[in-house]
Formats: C-alpha cells, structure tokens, sequence
C-alpha cells in the first residue's frame, strides 16, 4: 500500500493554517500547524468534523505569537472541550525566549497559551526536554547553532531550520514591553509586520520586479518562527512560518546533500505569506523544488508581494508551480497566459471547484 504525505492551506484569510497527512491513507497521522486568527479556528473545527472521527494530531506547532498564527490556536485549545488530542504541542513562550529569564505573566495571547497549556497539562515541547529535567526547553536550533531533527510517531521526521537563540533573545524586551503596556493600561496588540508593496503582478514589468533590491526582514516577532523540513517516506517539505531569511538560507544549505549544492524539496510553504523581505534569490537558488506555497487572502498587508514571486519564477528551475489558496487581485495577477509562457511556470489555486484542496507530495 502507498504511503499518503499530503499538505492542505486551510483558508485562513490573511493568516495561515496548514494540516498535513502522513502514513496510512485510511488512517493517516496528521499534524497542525498553526490555525490563523480568532476566528479561522472554525475552518480547523470543519475539518475534524469532516473526519468524522476523534482527531488525534501527533503534534500541533505554533509558530510564533502573532495574531494571524496564534490566534486561532488559541480558540481551539480555551474551549471546554478541545475537539483534539494532541501527542506534543509545540510553541515557544517567554521562558523559552531567555531560558534564565523569570517567567512574566500577562494577558497577551502568548502567555493565554502558557496559561492553558499548564491549566490543561497538555504536552509542551516534549520533545525538546533535557535529560533529567522538569522543563522542556525551547524548539531551537542548538546553543551552538546546528539543527535539531525529531521523528513523530508514524515515522515522520521534523528539522528545525528556525529560530535560533539568539533570535530567541532579540524578541525579549518587546515581549516583555508588550506585558508591561497591556498590564496598565491595554495596548497594541503582539506582533509587528511588514507590510505587502501594494502592487499587483499586473501592473509591474517583470523584469522591474526581478530586479528589485532585497531588503530582509527584522521583526523579532518573525525570526522567532519556529521553520521546519518535513520529510517522510522520500519526500520533503519546507515550512517557512515567518522565519527571517538568513537563518532559513543557513539551513537549507546545511540539510543539502553537499556544499553549494540545491536541497530536493517537493513543496516549499513560502515565509511571511510570500512577503518580499523573507523570500531572497539566494533561497530559492538553494533549492531543487517544483511547488512553491502561498497562503493568504492578502486583506491586510496585501502579501503576497510581485518581487518575491518573480524571484521564484525566475530562479525557481524549469516550470516552478505557484500555488494560492486564495483567489485575490494579487494572486489572480499571475495567471497570466503570456508571462506563464514566456517565462516559464504555472498557477493552480487550492479553491477551484475541481481541485481536491490539498498538495499530495
């Protein structure tokens, strides 16, 4: 019997809810990766009950405390009864930004989370436990910088790729900022992005949009994304989250086979919903990959932006796939038969009434 890796962008407007499948297909194990906004979880709550069975995921990562990832997470985890299990819970909250820092407590939706998971007792970061020790330490690289690799049940195996300590440390005195503000008096709520450069596909020249410089992104918030390669059963995929682009670029290139050469990929879900300062020519470059992800619905910050899909065109490989799984002005704008053409790629939007949703690795 065939073996079933499957992706599904859930819609979660502008944010982002990715369901994965992996093992048997009559009885697969799945794994969920954030769930988008307040809000979005009811997309997640629709495909349990399409399940029609008791949903067990092996694991549930969230990636990082902005709204539009850990929004709808939380959602699901503060009913009174979860409609889920879970084998580990992946997310790393305050103490693991500075492992010898006090634990703050305040009500935003990062410490809401730490909240639930202690009143619960669900696993957390289980699988980055220390020998010996009553906490679990923070889904990292190492102290001295390496990826660390675990296998889920199933046979699944997860690297990760981001973040690192030290990016870990940059998010401390926003995080702690952030508490103080809403402890006094309530204030803006936790997560900084960049916005989108408000111009579609379709009003651009190409070669203006290969050509743009490459500013990458500095948000704290973003480069502690926690970014996986998911590989089972032969095939890979690369979960960019909203990781910042140079520790993304470092490991890639150290999970490629040899120096200088590209990593086999079969999907990759591109950083920051295809954002302009997370996606450099020198990622995709480091890849061997057919498909390339994008998830959003680009209401707020207009993502996902032209430069970085036409650096993905241009130096994608043969007839890179772009795949949306929403229909908007922006992603519409590359469905385009003449650039399609002369340049070389493809579109397929996840909604189409004939397509089964999901990417099948």
């Amino acid at each position: 019997m065939s073996s079933l890796f499957s992706l599904e962008l859930l819609p979660a407007k502008d944010g982002e809810c990715l369901w994965i499948e992996y093992g048997d297909p009559g009885n697969p194990s799945r794994i969920l990766i954030d769930a988008g906004r307040a809000g979005t979880h009811k997309e997640v709550l629709r495909r349990i009950e399409a399940a029609a069975a008791p949903v067990h995921f092996e694991l549930i990562v969230i990636t990082h405390v902005d709204l539009d990832h850990i929004g709808g997470v939380l959602k699901l985890l503060a009913a009174k009864r979860p409609p889920l299990t879970a084998g580990d819970i992946w997310f790393n909250g305050r103490r693991h930004l500075d492992e010898d820092a006090p634990i703050p407590r305040g009500p935003l939706q990062g410490e809401e989370l730490t909240s639930i998971l202690e009143r619960l007792g669900l696993p957390w970061n289980e699988a980055f436990r220390p020998s010996g020790s009553h906490a679990s330490g923070a889904v990292a690289l190492t102290a001295d910088g390496r990826n660390q690799t675990k296998t889920l049940p199933g046979g699944m195996g997860l690297t990760v790729l981001s973040p690192s300590r030290e990016k870990l440390q940059r998010l401390v005195p926003l995080w702690d900022e952030e508490v103080r503000r809403q402890r006094e008096r309530g204030g803006p709520r936790l997560g900084l992005q960049a916005p989108g450069s408000g111009e579609p596909a379709a009003r651009l020249r190409f070669e203006t949009l290969v050509s743009a410089p490459f500013t990458p992104d500095e948000s704290p918030f973003n480069g502690s994304s926690i970014a996986l390669l998911a590989e089972f059963d032969g095939k890979r995929a690369l979960l960019g989250a909203d990781a910042h682009p140079d520790l993304l670029l470092e490991g890639i290139r150290a999970a490629a086979p040899a120096p200088g050469g590209r990593l086999r990929v079969d999907a990759f879900k591109m950083p920051h919903h295809g954002s302009r300062y997370n996606i450099s020519r020198e990622i995709v470059e480091a890849l061997d990959c057919p498909r390339f992800l994008v998830s959003t619905d680009g209401s707020r910050f207009g993502h996902p932006d032209p430069e970085a899909l036409a650096r993905v065109i241009q130096f994608g490989g043969a007839r890179p796939e772009l795949i949306f799984n929403y229909r908007s002005e922006k992603t519409l704008a590359w469905k385009k038969p003449a650039w399609m053409k002369k340049y070389g790629y493809r579109v397929r939007y996840l909604d189409a009434p004939r397509d089964p949703g999901k990417v099948i690795l």
